[in-house]
């Protein structure tokens, strides 16, 4: 895939990118699209589109907040989004990726073998069941997941695996500001705390993206997350 739409992108930012980073992020793009002809990773195909909504935006909160060197955990990656991007860009973070599909988790396998990745985990899982083992339960100094539910559901999902003090950063659209006022009983709940927020515009793509602060400030009660499927039935 040429990622030269990328490379500028992230030139106007003041972001710079390695030799290996661009090679990295195009057999990515090419492991993406080639797979998505033999299963549903992706609606976005369009190389342009992929540089901008997948690989851009998964790197944005690097202008925000030091990453490098931290662990994180990418809840419901997907096809790696954000997670794959963001170590791709930050070699040193340790990254665990989280997917209840394991046919995405095979993808995802083969992007971390032919990427040459270190110290990505990969789990086949729901949050549900994976924030309840001991070695995922707050272990995390950050959490990460896009498109996934709405906050108050994320929430659940996300703040269990986060250390005291860690942070999980949810990625959303602008049309969904209500989500916030609507999850405060669930930060609440779980010990958490939206901080702040950033706004930022993606070159050519509208609506206006954000990304929310949540940080953990207490340990999560042992009641959550409750059993699969209920954060989603029934939101906190």
């Amino acid at each position: 895939m040429d990622i030269s739409v990328l490379k500028d992108d992230l030139a106007a930012l003041s972001i710079g990118m390695t030799d290996r980073q661009a090679e990295q992020f195009s057999q990515y793009g090419d492991l993406l699209l080639s797979w998505n002809e033999r299963m549903n990773l992706t609606r976005i195909v369009e190389t342009t589109a992929v540089c901008r909504q997948h690989f851009l935006d998964s790197i944005m909160p690097i202008r925000y907040v030091k990453l490098d060197g931290k662990s994180l955990i990418d809840i419901g990656t997907g096809a790696g989004f954000p997670g794959i991007p963001l170590k791709i860009m930050l070699p040193d973070m340790k990254i665990t990726l989280l997917d209840a599909l394991d046919k995405r988790c095979r993808f995802l396998q083969e992007v971390v073998n032919q990427l040459e990745l270190t110290e990505v985990t990969i789990i086949h899982g729901r949050a549900e069941d994976i924030a309840r083992q001991e070695d995922c339960r707050q272990q995390f100094e950050f959490a990460t997941s896009r498109a996934v539910a709405r906050l108050s559901i994320l929430s659940e999902y996300a703040i269990p695996f986060l250390r005291t003090n860690g942070t999980f950063l949810a990625y959303k659209l602008d049309d969904s500001k209500s989500e916030l006022s609507e999850s405060e009983n669930a930060f609440r709940i779980l010990g958490a705390e939206c901080t702040k927020s950033e706004s930022y515009l993606l070159p050519g793509v509208e609506p206006e993206r954000i990304l929310y602060f949540i940080d953990k400030k207490s340990p999560t009660p042992d009641k959550y997350p409750r059993r699969a499927g209920l954060p989603s039935k029934k939101p906190l």
